[in-house]
Formats: C-alpha cells, sequence, structure tokens
C-alpha cells in the first residue's frame, strides 16, 4: 500500500512539474502613432478626419495569432466603436486608422480613443491612457474687400483686362487667368445687355466673347450661384448672421438678361453670391461705365464668410 502511495504521489509531481513547463502565451502588445496622451488641435471643423497608425504583435514565442482589431470611443467598457479582423496573423500587423469627428462634436471638447488588440485565446490589451483630440472653434466673420475694380473687354481675354474676381480674396484676374478655379464671378458689357455679372462657367460669357472674336472656353470654370437682392440698403448689414442664412434660389431673378447671359447690374445694385465651394457673400455696384464701349469699368464693394457652407 506504502508502494502505491508513494508512485502516486510520484506521478502527481511530475505531472506538476511538466504542467509547470507548459508555456502560456501572453496577451499582444500594442502601440499607436500619435503617441498616448498627445494632443492633437486642428483647425478643421466637425468632420475632419484623423489618421492613427497602430501596431498590434502577437506573443510569436508561444504560436498566439491575431484575430481582432478594436476602437472604443472614451472607455473599453463602452461598446466596441470600430472592429477589423486581423485573420489570425502569426506576425505583427500595423493598422491605418482613420477617425472622423462627428458633426456632433463641440468646440474645445476632447475625445477619447481606445485601441485594443486581442489574440485566439481571447487575450488582449489596450492602451489605457487614451489618445485625445481636441477640436479648437473656428471663428466665422464677414471679410471685407472694398474699391474692387474690375475692366471688362470683349476683346481679349489677357490683361490688363481684369473682370474675373476672386470671391475669397477680392483681387481680380484676366479671363485667361490659371487655375481657373481662383475665378467666382465674371464682369462684361455687352450692347444689348449693359453691364452684367455671371458665373464663370456661363455659357453666354463665350457668346460675348465671340462678338468681339475671342473665343472664350468654359470648360474647368466654377459654378456661382448669382441673385440680385433688395433686402438691404447697406453693405454694413452683411453680418455672419445674414449670409448664413441666405439662400441663393436663382442665378437669374431680379434683372436678368437673355440667353443664360447673366445678372444685369447697375449702380446701387446689392448682388449675392456662393461660390462653387459654398463661401457665400454680398457686393455692391459702386460705379459701372455708360460710355457703351468695349473697354468697361465696374467697381464694387464686398462682404464674403471667412467660411465656407455646404457648397454647390
Amino acid at each position: 500500500m506504502k508502494k502505491i502511495s508513494a508512485l502516486f504521489l510520484s506521478f502527481v509531481a511530475v505531472l506538476a512539474i511538466f504542467t509547470s513547463c507548459t508555456p502560456v502565451a501572453e496577451a499582444p502588445e500594442i502601440s499607436v502613432t500619435p503617441e498616448k496622451d498627445t494632443v492633437w488641435y486642428t483647425p478643421a471643423k466637425a468632420g475632419a478626419e484623423v489618421t492613427f497608425s497602430v501596431e498590434i504583435t502577437p506573443d510569436v514565442n508561444n504560436s498566439a495569432t491575431l484575430m481582432t482589431f478594436n476602437v472604443y470611443e472614451g472607455s473599453i467598457t463602452n461598446d466596441v466603436f470600430y472592429s477589423e479582423d486581423l485573420g489570425g496573423s502569426s506576425s505583427s500587423k500595423t493598422i491605418t486608422y482613420k477617425y472622423t469627428v462627428p458633426t456632433t462634436i463641440t468646440a474645445d471638447s476632447t475625445i477619447t480613443l481606445v485601441f485594443e488588440g486581442v489574440d485566439d485565446g481571447s487575450r488582449s490589451k489596450s492602451i489605457e491612457a487614451k489618445i485625445y483630440l481636441m477640436v479648437e472653434e473656428v471663428t466665422v466673420t464677414v471679410l471685407s474687400f472694398n474699391d474692387i475694380t474690375c475692366q471688362g473687354d470683349g476683346n481679349t481675354l489677357a490683361a490688363p483686362n481684369t473682370n474675373m474676381i476672386n470671391a475669397q480674396t477680392g483681387v481680380v484676374y484676366s479671363a485667361d487667368h490659371t487655375p481657373a478655379v481662383d475665378i467666382d464671378l465674371a464682369y462684361l458689357y455687352h450692347g444689348a445687355w449693359s453691364n452684367f455679372i455671371a458665373s464663370p462657367d456661363a455659357a453666354g460669357l463665350v457668346t460675348v466673347y465671340d462678338l468681339g472674336g475671342v473665343t472664350y472656353s468654359t470648360t474647368g470654370k466654377n459654378t456661382t450661384h448669382i441673385q440680385l437682392i433688395t433686402s438691404i440698403t447697406s453693405l454694413d448689414q452683411v453680418t455672419v448672421e445674414f449670409l448664413q442664412g441666405l439662400t441663393i434660389t436663382d442665378d437669374h431673378i431680379a434683372g436678368s438678361v437673355a440667353n443664360g447671359i447673366g445678372t444685369q447690374i447697375s449702380v446701387g445694385d446689392f448682388v449675392a453670391f456662393e461660390t462653387a465651394d459654398g463661401y457665400k457673400g454680398v457686393f455692391e455696384v459702386k460705379f459701372v461705365d455708360t460710355a457703351k464701349a468695349l473697354t468697361t469699368i465696374m467697381e464694387c464693394d464686398m462682404r464674403v464668410l471667412s467660411e465656407a457652407s455646404s457648397g454647390k
């Protein structure tokens, strides 16, 4: 009986030694760039995209493989915000993760992201220290550009004919300026329709320039929506709230001219516009040449929002 007990105890001891030597895989290692505790400040508004590079490494010495990459917002106790299948990889994986700032974000708030790697044994490791994204408030203002002078010559596209306006800077260009996307508003004169303002891609511009023996192309030109308005009597009334609430419903409302040429203008008119990339503004016509010559002059003062809206 004593021999059986001794043999049993010896077997248990050997088994215990064998079991204690069996390797146990560790949870995967995980790192992220930008590093944890990095604070990101972006001048972009909600909808900005921030890219993170996450590296996850399994315990290859103990044959562990990678199964899942998870992202949590706020805390790892929350529901998984994003998950990616790592396919049982036996080597390190680098994941490029792009996070889009939600439209509900408020200025100067913090978004906390937690990254987690999970292996085939459901072992996991996460970066608990979090990564922060702080969104700075964007202050929208009304930009003022005064004494903008356009010279409209239907006989040439080149300087000194400067009849094309950039709405975000108030700078004037010749009609042959490149890149064409710099141009938001076109001013010209036609004997039948007098002074007019048009979108750079208006087919009527081709007609007017053709009368002067010049070929104008609308290819690659911006589409700007234009409308005469009578709701204001001074540019002092053009506030951020006014422009943000402005809806340009048609290119040719009051004072429109035939054949889709553009919107006819005269001194004292207020012309509202929205550019192709969503900048809203109003300009007041201060002077127009009434000599009915090919080379004409238009002067205006302009107010434009510093930030684009949704665009067209």
